[in-house]
């Protein structure tokens, strides 16, 4: 029987405490699953499923040791997340090899299962005596490390996966690229990145940096709905002097709007992802369009409108504004497409124009270390965004 249902991605954290019969104090027995849920056509799915989900003791073949369903698992853009446990107790004694199992309404369990790795075992060392371990007892040892949790405590539990997400945030135009479940500092000991910034209070996660690079020059064209005269050619608006710029003949208007292009020529498209646009200083700032489109084409017939800001106005002599948009198709030809002007009896102008592409980058975030008994349920990053790039992120429990 055919699967209509298959799971992108499996994220197994590491929140399924089992304390070694040293201690005795009470550990939740659960641990927090999330996955990525796909139709049969690689659809990304929305909506609340009955899920069910069976432990094993091989990878194949069988019966199941534990089972349990959710019958209303919330599942927003393919990304839903469930706490095990919860619904049926999960006595195993995690002292052999298991797999998970996941099924789908009435649809057959996938596959193939997913082994558990140490993480969903023990992330009490066995050698560690007199109650809890605590972040003050371990202060002086690198817990913070890249690679996981390095010390004297070897059967510290650590967890380490990588995650490649670049299909899932382009489908979803998603947002942030790395979230802090419970947006503070808690749970978070640092970033680092390449291409992107690491934020601090109130944020706590990776954001682009301004790594552009305008891709307007040699070998390229403009031209425009009309110019005023030569002086005011398309040609003014790319030339690197914020002296001159465009001016069309006409005043825009929503039923004779007037426009600025540019083609990188055949075979050269682009992925713009930002455009700015400068006031020059040989006409007044009111010159200066208020409302128009960000346009892009391959055959400079049919467009495609990749941002319609809001109204533009107190333009000031020699402002430059910058207007970022989602994009991840190259194309040839693209355009201002304006409406209307801020004020005056003249046309549009456009001082200096960059349309500028974007760099992608990597980046790396580690968790602080807590103690089991202190461990949030919360206490885990996710993969939100790509940007272009592979993403290793680390969890350290302790």
């Amino acid at each position: 029987m055919k699967n209509k249902f298959h799971a992108l991605i499996f994220l197994i954290f590491a929140l399924f405490l089992v304390v070694p019969n040293k201690v005795t104090a009470s550990v939740p027995g659960l641990f927090t699953y999330q996955g990525i849920l796909k139709d049969s056509s690689g659809n990304f799915l929305t909506g609340t499923y009955s899920m069910t989900f069976r432990i094993y003791g091989a990878a194949t073949g069988g019966s199941n040791l534990w089972s349990e369903t959710q019958s209303s698992v919330s599942v927003s853009s393919g990304r839903f997340s469930v706490i095990l446990g919860s619904a049926t107790d999960i006595s195993l004694t995690f002292d052999q090899d298991y797999w998970l199992s996941v099924q789908v309404g009435s649809d057959v369990e996938m596959t193939p299962r997913q082994r558990l790795t140490s993480a969903g075992y023990a992330v009490m060392a066995e050698d560690v005596t007199g109650g809890k371990l605590t972040v003050s007892a371990h202060a002086s040892d690198s817990h913070m490390s890249i690679e996981g949790v390095k010390s004297a405590h070897q059967n510290i539990a650590k967890v380490k996966f990588q995650l490649d997400a670049y299909t899932l945030a382009s489908a979803n135009n998603m947002g942030d690229l790395i979230v802090d479940s419970f947006n503070d500092a808690s749970g978070i000991s640092s970033g680092s990145s390449s291409g992107y910034s690491w934020r601090t209070s109130p944020n706590y996660d990776v954001v682009r940096d301004a790594n552009y690079t305008d891709q307007t020059g040699t070998g390229a064209t403009s031209a425009s709905s009309s110019w005023n005269q030569t002086s005011y050619h398309p040609d003014k608006a790319v030339d690197n002097s914020s002296a001159t710029g465009w001016l069309s003949a006409a005043v825009p208007s929503t039923s004779s709007p007037q426009w600025w292009k540019y083609d990188f020529g055949s075979g050269n498209a682009k992925t713009i992802k930002r455009v700015t646009f400068q006031q020059s200083n040989d006409n007044p700032a009111y010159y200066m369009p208020k409302d128009f489109s960000i346009q892009a084409s391959n055959d400079d017939t049919n467009w495609t409108t990749l941002l319609t800001p809001a109204s533009q106005t107190g333009w000031t002599s020699q402002e430059k504004r910058t207007f970022d948009f989602s994009n991840a198709t190259a194309y040839r030809y693209w355009r201002i497409h304006i409406t209307a002007k801020e004020s005056g009896g003249e046309g549009v102008q456009l001082g200096e124009v960059e349309l500028m592409t974007q760099a992608s980058g990597s980046a790396t975030i580690v968790s602080t270390v807590y103690s089991v008994f202190s461990a949030p349920t919360e206490a885990m990053v996710t993969a939100d965004e790509t940007l272009g790039g592979r993403f290793r992120h680390l969890l350290c429990l302790s």
